[in-house]
């Protein structure tokens, strides 16, 4: 059985300068799929992984919108793993307000 070729899964950081979102706040992917977060609101952001997290970054900072900033993430994994990750706004020092964390769910190689 042939690989699928990897994907980029956009995840939005929005902020208004008070509140601080991720969309969308659950994304699902295959092991060695990326992520790219790209920050379209006020101040720059950053991205928290849990130290549990399949990917070897710890934390992602972007520049304020207005510079395009955006950074892909790889995700490798050989079981089905869900982790919670946060983001917190530099500007207006919160994290993401969200009803839930939001969480990135990875799905092992089927091969």
């Amino acid at each position: 059985m042939e690989k699928s070729e990897s994907r980029t899964i956009l995840v939005k950081i929005v902020s208004d300068g008070e509140l601080c979102y991720a969309f969308p706040e659950v994304a699902s992917l295959a092991s060695g799929d990326f992520i790219k977060f790209k920050n379209e609101g006020k101040g720059r952001a950053t991205i928290l992984f849990a130290e549990d997290s399949p990917t070897s970054e710890r934390a992602v900072t972007l520049d304020d919108s207005g510079s395009g900033s955006a950074a892909e993430v790889k995700f490798t994994v050989n079981q089905k793993t869900v982790f919670a990750y946060d983001v917190y706004n530099h500007e207006s020092d919160v994290t993401a307000a969200s009803t839930m964390r939001p969480i990135i769910i990875v799905y092992p190689d089927m091969d």
